[in-house]
Order: structure tokens, then C-alpha cells, then sequence
């Protein structure tokens, strides 16, 4: 079976849009520990997709977006908030750069 865009965006939703919510709304260090479980299922999932050639452009760069991310929430369930800040920059510039490359075309 082939995975489409779709599916690359329902585990974005999913993976990361709900831990970014959680640490929102209810910040604590239990809750980044929780978030940073989420978001490595979702690299996971996300490299189990079968796509196109097409759909996988550019792709490593939402995984790096990803990692970085779940590195972010891993150093704020530790109180490293200066590690915490600067993965979560990394983290949103990738993934920027990912919406520019594919958004692009």
C-alpha cells in the first residue's frame, strides 16, 4: 500500500501538533516527557510510510524537524531550558524549511 501527503500531514497533526498542545496547556515536566514519547512515534511512523518518490522529497528535512523537536522536549523535561531553546529553533526552522520546499511547487 502507498501512503500519500495525507498521511505525512495526519501524523504532523497527530505527533505534533497534540504535544505542542499539551506543553501549552499544561506545561510541566511530565508533560514534555509525555511529549517527547509522542513525537518519537511519530518519527517512527513517519519513516514506516511507503511514498512516492515525489511525496519522500525533502522529507529527511521534516525528520530532522522532528528529531529536533523531540530533542527539545527531552531537554525541557530536564529544566535544560538554553538546550531546550535552541532545539526548539533548529526544530521550527526546519520545519519552515520543509513547508517552503514542498509549498514551493
Amino acid at each position: 500500500m502507498k501512503h500519500t501527503k495525507q498521511d505525512i500531514q495526519n501524523i504532523i497533526t497527530e505527533y505534533v501538533g497534540g504535544p505542542t498542545e499539551k506543553i501549552k496547556s499544561r506545561p510541566s515536566l511530565q508533560t514534555y516527557k509525555e511529549s517527547a514519547k509522542m513525537v518519537a512515534t511519530g518519527e517512527r511512523k513517519l519513516k514506516r510510510l511507503r511514498l512516492s518518490a515525489a511525496d519522500r522529497r525533502h522529507l529527511s528535512v521534516l525528520r530532522e524537524a522532528m528529531s529536533e523537536l523531540r530533542q527539545a522536549l527531552e531537554a525541557g523535561a530536564q529544566a535544560n531550558e538554553i538546550k531546550h531553546k535552541r532545539k526548539m529553533n533548529n526544530a521550527v526552522r526546519l520545519a519552515n524549511e520543509y513547508t517552503r520546499r514542498t509549498d514551493g511547487k
